[in-house]
């Protein structure tokens, strides 16, 4: 089959003056960068009114498209849908990462790729020094260091990009890297197992155990595996069809078969991002995009997804930084009092917006990019 009919390009006839892509894109991986960007976005929202099942606080929203350890901190740590989100999400940049380096690379050479490596890394640092670091120190007069260098989600991003980025650099065999990344989450576990850092959830920090950055650690697995995934897709795009049935599902088998082995041992934790983690996000990622390859095989694609996608990082700094304090202006007792108006006002409406964003970007042809 044509390759035509299962991707869509964004640029198919360049007006005079403008530069040739670097890459095509395919529109079941935006759509499904969109889904991931959607739950992010719940995820922002429902953080704010979060409840506790100890004292009895009240929750509002969808538990299950909110952080477990929102409702209760507990060992071992209760998961949901969302405890995996920026897990896929730190894989969904290592795999368009993957094609964006290599395409300039092959078009523009070494220069352009290792700077755009860069700086996109340099922006994801900074936007962590807006999060964690100057927003902090402006409203509470401290700055949470380990949060800027490694703990939270923009320095997560930053390194798990880098990470790809050296990987590719020094490894450009897909299985290479993969075995790479094995080394990279079989040392975790390891480490993990063993009595000699702190752990996220449990009491260790009475021992005085220095830290570790488990959750750094993994990010970089998941971004060099996103990669290899990437390559998959890159060197078979002739049959795209082969590749999910060979090398895709497979994989995505494999992990679930591996998240279920490894929970036993290690029971799935998100701040720690241990193995079982890992290789619930590995499967969890491969599903979202052979699911939205079979649609886009069958010729369906769900609306707005596409144009979400496309402008993800964009629409995810503007849910990051606006959403959580947008759901904080309303007050929980109102929003339990009026659960109507509580769905409309939290739960629709922003979501509502960042839409009507996307596809005005979309529209204009605009792309964000670090």
């Amino acid at each position: 089959m044509p390759e035509e009919a299962i991707t869509r390009l964004t640029a198919q006839e360049q007006p005079v003056g403008v530069k040739e892509p670097l890459h095509q894109r395919y529109d079941w991986l935006d759509q499904s960068r969109g889904f991931i960007g959607v739950l992010l976005a719940i995820s922002v929202l429902t953080w704010p009114l979060s409840g506790n099942v100890i004292t009895g606080e009240p929750v509002v929203g969808p538990t299950f498209l909110n952080h477990g350890f929102c409702y209760v901190k507990a060992e071992p740590a209760l998961l949901t849908l969302i405890d995996a989100g920026q897990q896929v999400f730190m894989f969904l940049i290592g795999f368009t990462g993957y094609i964006a380096f290599t395409s300039r690379l092959r078009k523009r050479g070494g220069r352009s790729a290792f700077f755009y490596a860069f700086r996109r890394v340099a922006a994801l640092y900074l936007l962590a020094a807006v999060s964690d670091g100057l927003i902090p120190f402006l409203t509470d007069g401290h700055c949470d260091w380990h949060s800027l260098i490694y703990r939270a989600t923009f320095a997560n991003l930053a390194i798990g990009s880098f990470a790809a980025y050296v990987a590719i650099a020094l490894f450009r065999d897909a299985n290479s890297r993969l075995r790479l990344a094995a080394l990279i989450a079989l040392v975790h576990a390891v480490l993990f197992a063993l009595p000699l850092f702190n752990h996220y959830t449990s009491d260790d920090s009475v021992l005085g155990l220095p830290l570790f950055p488990f959750i750094s650690v993994n990010h970089a697995t998941l971004a060099i595996v996103g990669t290899c995934f990437a390559q998959w897709i890159r060197d078979g795009r002739d049959d795209l069809d082969a590749v999910f049935r060979s090398r895709i599902l497979p994989a995505v088998l494999l992990s679930l078969i591996g998240c279920y082995c490894v929970d036993w041992l290690q029971p799935a934790e998100h701040h720690d991002v241990n193995l079982s983690l890992v290789f619930l996000s590995v499967a969890f990622a491969g599903l979202l995009l052979s699911c939205f390859y079979c649609f886009g095989r069958i010729g369906y694609r769900i609306p707005v997804l596409t144009e979400y996608g496309r402008n993800l990082l964009l629409m995810f700094i503007l849910t990051f930084f606006v959403g959580d304090m947008y759901a904080r202006l309303f007050s929980k007792p109102f929003l339990l009092a009026y659960p109507v108006v509580a769905m409309i006002l939290v739960g629709v409406l922003p979501l509502a917006v960042l839409a009507g964003i996307a596809l005005f970007l979309d529209k204009k042809n605009i792309v964000f990019r670090l």
